[in-house]
């Protein structure tokens, strides 16, 4: 984080030293660069501290992961995908439509990303007592969950079920849908976007890998990057500098005294000073000493 700071800080300092050049030693001539010149260095100083603070949602999930809750009525081979993509058998898989009754979750890595899949009872209308409250918790699931992977038989004809549970899910939003079964068969009433996919086989599992991982990371977020933030007291200053910097830009733009646009780029300086350790008085001095001729 520190390195990844320091050539952002070092331009602000010299900024900072170069407006109090200007108005601490007027009297040696120091010139002040114009308006123009003073944005081309302040532009790019914001922008790369965007760059950094816009890494942190990437920077959380590579540190807390996120979650997947998988959905579908049942003996549509939820449990099945659920162990595929958890490349273990941790969830019991028969014939029986309606074995899962309970939520079961385990933790797999994708492409570098922990995802908590969450594997839910199969969603039907039942008089059965245990399983509908298995169903009452595939809906909290569905709630709580980060991501939703509806899964359907893609062998069969989509029933009144798979329709309201598509319904249900659009309107989250993040939601993706398997085509479970495609080694049986595909039906052709299936949504626009749904995978293909056999849990039996494999076939198709590493791409619906790919689209959660898509799915959940900021595009173009990469984990080969040189650094990333995972603290979300690190983003808030960030932030709160990158406040200050787009004051200072303002002031530049209106002209104000630069006494005024110092006070925001001190300000935004500050914030960094949190994440890096202080600037002192003595850091600006050198600054400007080593950069103009003063008193000679």
């Amino acid at each position: 984080m520190s390195r990844r700071l320091a050539p952002l800080k070092s331009q602000l300092v010299e900024l900072i030293a170069l407006l109090e050049a200007g108005i601490d030693f007027a009297e040696d001539d120091v010139s002040v660069a114009p308006d123009d010149a003073l944005l081309a260095r302040l532009d790019p100083i914001a922008q790369g501290l965007d760059a950094l603070a816009s890494t942190f949602r990437f920077g959380r999930l590579v540190h807390s992961g996120f979650s997947l809750a998988i959905l579908g009525r049942p003996n549509v081979g939820k449990s099945s995908l659920f162990n595929r993509l958890l490349e273990q058998d941790r969830a019991i898989v028969t014939e029986i439509p309606g074995t899962t009754r309970d939520l079961v979750s385990e933790t797999a890595s994708i492409h570098g990303i922990p995802v908590k899949l969450v594997d839910t009872a199969g969603i039907r209308d039942t008089q059965d007592r245990v399983e509908s409250i298995g169903v009452r918790k595939s809906y909290e699931a569905l709630a709580d969950s980060d991501l939703t992977l509806v899964v359907l038989d893609a062998s069969a004809p989509l029933e009144r079920l798979d329709h309201d549970l598509l319904d249900r899910t659009a309107q989250l939003g993040n939601r993706l849908v398997a085509a479970n079964k495609c080694d049986l068969g595909t039906c052709p009433e299936l949504p626009a976007g749904a995978l293909p996919v056999s849990a039996l086989t494999g076939g198709g599992v590493p791409e619906l890998r790919q689209a959660v991982y898509d799915a959940a990371v900021p595009r173009h977020a990469s984990s080969e990057d040189s650094g990333f933030i995972t603290s979300l007291r690190h983003e808030r200053l960030l932030r709160e500098s990158l406040e200050a910097l787009s004051r200072a830009r303002a002031a530049i733009s209106a002209r104000l005294p630069h006494e005024m646009l110092l006070l925001d780029l001190y300000s935004g300086l500050r914030s960094l000073d949190a994440i890096t350790g202080a600037t002192t008085v003595d850091d600006i001095l050198d600054r400007i000493f080593s950069t103009f001729c003063i008193g000679k």
